[in-house]
């Protein structure tokens, strides 16, 4: 997927979030990010927070208010057990 500068500038945002809370509470924050066309969803968890952060994941897609679909939570699903995996090697 090809980012407008807008989006661009957005995602930038949010990871400079995630190093802030970071220092703030001196533990590695991750990052889970969907981007839709006029919507992103991002997800900032520790590894503590991973189990909680996929349930509410699968709370959203129920949610109807939300442009949220199953794939989005696949996507996201997927992004945060790749994050697990590449944790566990180091």
């Amino acid at each position: 997927m090809r980012l407008l500068d807008g989006e661009m500038d957005i995602v930038e945002l949010v990871y400079k979030r995630a190093k802030t809370l970071e220092c703030l509470l001196g533990r590695k924050m991750n990052v889970a990010l969907r981007l839709k066309r006029r919507e992103m969803y991002f997800f900032l968890y520790d590894d503590k927070s991973r189990n909680e952060t996929l349930r509410v994941i699968r709370r959203f897609v129920r949610m109807p208010e939300l442009n949220f679909s199953l794939g989005d939570a696949v996507s996201l699903s997927l992004q945060i057990e790749n994050e697990k995996e590449r944790t566990e090697e180091q």
